[in-house]
């Protein structure tokens, strides 16, 4: 009985990495070619034991993010303004405001910010603090980024930001390498 269970979960395990795989595959056909890159090196965590194709993923993550800044509406001054304002108000203005593209526009530019700090930290030496603070970054923006995107007028599929996670399974592993072979 348990042989069978056992057998009954891989298949399972497998037809759910299949979907991933087969969905990875169509989000790269769709995406830009900023989100493609990233995502292609992502996927190849095999690569990322190397620290030189660590080096190229950091940069793939800039690219990808200033390709976000550039398409990311921002918020005027008085927008931020009456953000601030709704969200000092209490609940239901609160609420309410984190349901407008004017809090995602906040929620991007946190975000892009964070990517970029943490690529900077990478490429000056803080190779770990980089690669820490990039998979924080894409951890925080994660489960909410496809709302942004499409609060904002912006198909989600060019950014592959309906499977970001895939994207943070990469990086997550590229950090947790450099800190192994740092000896940490």
């Amino acid at each position: 009985m348990a042989r069978l269970l056992m057998r009954s979960f891989s298949k399972a395990l497998v037809a759910v990495a299949l979907c991933i795989s087969l969905q990875s595959v169509s989000a790269l056909a769709k995406a830009r070619p900023s989100a493609s890159a990233l995502l292609t090196l992502a996927l190849n965590q095999k690569s990322l034991t190397a620290a030189n194709n660590r080096s190229v993923l950091v940069a793939a993550a800039a690219d990808y993010c200033n390709d976000l800044d550039r398409v990311f509406p921002r918020n005027s001054p008085t927008e931020d303004a009456w953000l601030d304002r709704e969200f000092a108000a209490g609940t239901e203005r609160l609420l309410r405001a984190t349901n407008s593209a004017e809090f995602s526009r906040r929620q991007a530019a946190i975000f892009i910010s964070s990517c970029l700090s943490a690529s900077d930290a990478y490429n000056d030496g803080r190779r770990q603090l980089g690669l820490n603070l990039l998979v924080y970054a894409l951890a925080r923006f994660d489960g909410d980024a496809a709302i942004h995107a499409q609060r904002n007028s912006i198909a989600p599929e060019d950014y592959n930001l309906p499977i970001m996670s895939v994207i943070l399974e990469g990086i997550s592993f590229a950090a947790l390498t450099e800190a192994e072979q740092a000896g940490r």
